[in-house]
């Protein structure tokens, strides 16, 4: 009789997640946001509008996330969860540029927080929105963007600025000069963060920013290239601009400017002809199956918390391996996705195979002790 209770009561909380987030699914995006009761949302009130609205949304990325959850059940929640994410992150922007339009907040505003962050994995990154994305019909409703900090308020509306602050220098409605100063700290932020990895772990490596690390920078691909180029010139050719894309405007990307990779996976296999010099192009291995002509295969796991067993062949990612216990690239010396691609191939491929036992990972509160809580990334 108990087991009965429980399941009913599971099916029911199923059914009133998927209720909730096809009631968000129907609101047209870019439709502003609104106070409790429908009124007009001011600067003071956007966190809590944002916080209100997305509330259907983060239940549900707990729900498809629940280790016990039937996996048809999780799927049918994670069918609905990139539109929600999607109407959610355009409506919020669409509140911002109302707000901008109407002269209650300046185009400062956009800047004034942190503007790159740090992520855990591979170091400085840069966010967008999922408003900006063009996804498979595999890692829409799998994105990591529904997992951990990802889904949290302040980290989406981190997003939605850093979107904004794209757009509106590609319309040349924000100066580049007021963003020189987040990309200086940047760049010094990720030269801090190679040489840690050349102390902690004796990885040598060039300098990285990646871009983005949520979302498709490649939707602003004027803005991108000159990311590129600004984090190059403030950096003396130091540090590199690293694109991971699924969009189509990966065609107007500057090789030179940015080092690219363009991920493909089984539902999308149509984007592999996008590819070009100076182009890599790696693999989401959702169900892990492998694909051998990729330079380089990740066994994802945002579906279900476990990653996938490799199948087949091909160059693994050996910080996705599921046997592995320290999910971070300095731990493994490995720099493929980094690399200038086609470059140095047969060093490449060594530094895919070596391991660091035992390394503790510190760098995060070494090189951010003062920042912001909501910086850091999964």
């Amino acid at each position: 009789m108990r087991n009965r209770s429980i399941s009913t009561n599971t099916d029911s909380e199923i059914e009133g997640v998927l209720e909730g987030l096809e009631t968000m699914n129907l609101v047209p995006p870019k439709t502003p946001l609104t106070v409790v009761g429908g009124g007009r949302v001011t600067p003071s009130d956007l966190f809590s509008a944002a916080q209100v609205a997305g509330h259907p949304y983060r239940i549900g990325c707990g729900m498809a996330s629940r280790k016990a959850i039937e996996p048809a059940n999780s799927r049918r929640v994670r069918a609905l969860l990139f539109r929600a994410r999607y109407v959610l992150d355009s409506r919020i922007e669409a509140t911002i540029s109302q707000l901008l339009d109407a002269g209650e907040i300046s185009m400062s505003r956009l800047l004034k927080r942190q503007v790159f962050g740090f992520c855990k994995k591979q170091g400085v990154s840069f966010r967008l929105s999922l408003s900006t994305c063009v996804p498979s019909p595999m890692c829409g409703g799998s994105c990591y963007a529904h997992d951990g900090r990802e889904r949290v308020t302040s980290t989406i509306l981190s997003g939605c600025y850093n979107t904004l602050i794209a757009h509106y220098w590609e319309s040349g409605e924000l100066s580049g000069t007021l963003l020189q100063p987040h990309i200086n700290r940047a760049v010094e932020l990720a030269k801090s963060d190679a040489d840690f990895a050349k102390k902690e772990y004796g990885s040598s490596r060039r300098a990285r920013i990646r871009l983005a690390h949520v979302g498709e920078l490649a939707a602003f691909p004027k803005f991108a290239n000159w990311l590129g180029n600004a984090i190059r010139e403030a950096s003396d050719g130091a540090v590199d601009g690293v694109l991971y894309t699924r969009h189509p405007k990966i065609k107007d990307l500057d090789v030179k400017s940015l080092i690219i990779n363009l991920t493909v996976d089984e539902s999308s296999e149509n984007r592999r002809a996008w590819a070009r010099d100076g182009v890599r192009v790696v693999w989401s291995a959702w169900d892990g199956k492998l694909d051998p002509t990729a330079e380089v295969n990740f066994l994802e796991h945002h579906d279900n918390g476990q990653h996938a067993k490799p199948d087949g062949h091909g160059l693994v990612c050996p910080v996705t391996d599921a046997a592995t216990e320290h999910r971070f690239c300095d731990a493994f010396h490995c720099t493929k996705c980094f690399d200038v691609p086609n470059a140095n191939a047969a060093a490449s491929e060594q530094r895919m195979h070596t391991r660091v036992i035992d390394a503790p990972r510190t760098r995060r509160q070494s090189l951010l002790h003062e920042e912001d809580e909501h910086s850091g990334e999964d």
